[in-house]
């Protein structure tokens, strides 16, 4: 199942484990936008206006999140065969190391 990847893609959030991910979203923007540098100061601006509101709502949600998420990954498992279980365990783990990017 796929982890936090989409709250991580919302604007200016990324992994507790980055603290330059609203960088990582500025420059996804900028390469896919175009994006002048003035334009781009004023996308950090309101990325760092709004950060602290978004932390707070994710310490909300964020648990729920998980634990739905870990529902459904549990109900897909059990679809699985053993050999497509131990693979699907492997992608996981593979998408949340790239989730997450290089330890810092």
């Amino acid at each position: 199942m796929i982890g936090m990847a989409d709250r991580d893609k919302l604007p200016g959030r990324r992994s507790h484990h980055h603290h330059s991910g609203s960088d990582d979203h500025i420059e996804y923007m900028s390469r896919k936008l175009n994006l002048t540098p003035a334009q781009k100061d004023s996308v950090q601006a309101i990325l760092e206006r709004y950060k602290p509101a978004m932390d707070s709502i994710w310490r909300q949600l964020g648990p729920r999140f998980e634990t739905i998420k870990d529902t459904i990954s549990n109900e897909i498992r059990r679809q699985l065969t053993p050999e497509q279980q131990k693979a699907y365990t492997e992608m996981i783990r593979r998408f949340e190391e790239e989730r997450r990017g290089p330890p810092e």
